[in-house]
């Protein structure tokens, strides 16, 4: 079995658990971690945890968030989106990565009334 179709298994295995849940968005399969995953799957909890701060930092590069910094940590940071991750002229501007980046934390900010 070559490492692909390993990973593929692997990544179908967390969606059948429900540890991953897949979304589509623009023609591509976007993954959802569950929450359970944190304490199921620690290291790929980690790597996403590493994975969204590099994401966040870009968002605010591209001026989609504005965060403000806590003393207690970054999980006690304040992210804010900001009018321009609304602005779909600029949104077509960004790269489709980050385009997607921003609608999936739209779609959490949504999802829990954050906004």
């Amino acid at each position: 079995m070559s490492e692909d179709e390993e990973l593929e298994e692997y990544i179908d295995g967390l969606v059948e658990k429900g540890l991953l849940i897949e979304h589509e968005e623009e023609g591509e399969v976007i993954y959802e971690l569950h929450p359970d995953i944190r304490h199921e799957e620690p290291e790929i909890w980690e790597q996403h945890m590493k994975d969204l701060r590099r994401g966040i930092e870009r968002m605010w590069s591209l001026g989609l968030v504005d965060i403000t910094f806590s003393d207690e940590g970054p999980g006690k940071d304040i992210i804010v989106l900001t009018d321009l991750a609304y602005d779909d002229d600029f949104l077509e501007t960004i790269s489709k990565e980050d385009r997607l980046y921003i609608k999936n934390i739209q779609r959490v900010f949504d999802l829990f009334d954050l906004e």
